[in-house]
C-alpha cells in the first residue's frame, strides 16, 4: 500500500512572505518518507534524518546544528527530551513529570556536560507547572533553580533552602468561559 505524502510545497503566492506564517516554495524532494509514511527528512528545516520507535513515536531528530532525542514510558508518553548541539559536549535535558492519567504535571530542565563516560550537571531548574481543572487550564513558569543550590527563601528560617518563587513567575491561563453553555 502506498501512503500519500508530499515531496515539497509549491506556493502559488508570488509575493514572498505576503502572509504571516505562510509556507514558501520548497525545492522538489524536500521531504522524504519511510515505507509506512513517517517523515524522515525535511531539507528546508535542516532535518537530515528522523528515526522512529516501533510505537511510531519520534526517537531521534538529526538537524545540521543539533541532535534531539526523545524517551517514552510504557504508555508511550514522553518522559524526556535531550537536545545536544553537534559542536558541543553540552546537552539540554528536559524531563516530564506525569500523573496517573498521563497529563503533564511539571517539567524540569537542565544543562549537562556529556563527555560519553561522565555526565556533569551544570544546572537544573523547575521549568513549568501545569494547572488542571476538569481539563488543562494553563501553566506556571516559575524558573526556579534546583541545582547546584536552591535559592534561600527569605520567608523561612535561616537553615531552610527552599525555592523562592517571588519575582520569577510567568503564567498562562486559558479562557475559563469557553466551556460555558
Amino acid at each position: 500500500m502506498r501512503h500519500p505524502h508530499f515531496s515539497h510545497v509549491d506556493d502559488a503566492q508570488l509575493t514572498t512572505s505576503a502572509y504571516t506564517g505562510d509556507l514558501e516554495d520548497q525545492a522538489p524532494n524536500n521531504d522524504a518518507y519511510d515505507a509506512i509514511g513517517n517523515l524522515t527528512q525535511d531539507t528546508r528545516d535542516s532535518i537530515s534524518n528522523i528515526s522512529w520507535t516501533n510505537a511510531q513515536k519520534i526517537d531521534t531528530i538529526q538537524k545540521t546544528d543539533r541532535t534531539l532525542r526523545f524517551r517514552y514510558n510504557a504508555m508511550q508518553e514522553r518522559v524526556a527530551r535531550y537536545s545536544k548541539p553537534n559542536s558541543s559536549h553540552a546537552e539540554k535535558r528536559t524531563y516530564y513529570l506525569r500523573h496517573a492519567q498521563g497529563n503533564t504535571l511539571a517539567t524540569s530542565s537542565g544543562w549537562v556536560q556529556n563527555t560519553g563516560s561522565t555526565v556533569t550537571w551544570d544546572s537544573f531548574k523547575l521549568a513549568e507547572q501545569h494547572r488542571y481543572g476538569s481539563s488543562r487550564v494553563g501553566y506556571l513558569q516559575p524558573d526556579v533553580k534546583l541545582y547546584p543550590t536552591a535559592p534561600k527563601n527569605p520567608h523561612l528560617p535561616d537553615t531552610s533552602r527552599c525555592p523562592d518563587f517571588e519575582g520569577k513567575k510567568r503564567c498562562e491561563f486559558y479562557s475559563l468561559t469557553r466551556n460555558r453553555q
